[in-house]
């Protein structure tokens, strides 16, 4: 996760362990539909005059390196 220095906007990075693409799809879309309510949920926790806006991304570096580890594995 990387916060903006004005701590206006929040970039969460997701890491879906899934093999099924179409139930990664939809685990991703649900969180981007309930974002405001996890900011809600954020805000009542924080002492901030900001709750952040979120921002997901689908983070695939697990697939890469899993991918490189089955290469060399075969080799």
């Amino acid at each position: 996760m990387d916060v903006s220095s004005d701590l206006r906007l929040a970039k969460i990075y997701l890491s879906i362990l899934e093999k099924d693409a179409d139930h990664k799809k939809y685990v991703f879309k649900t969180l981007i539909n309930q974002k405001n309510n996890i900011r809600y949920k954020i805000g009542a926790e924080l002492n901030s005059k900001y709750v952040p806006d979120i921002k997901f991304y689908l983070d695939d570096e697990y697939e890469y390196y899993d991918n490189i580890n089955k290469i060399m594995k075969n080799g």
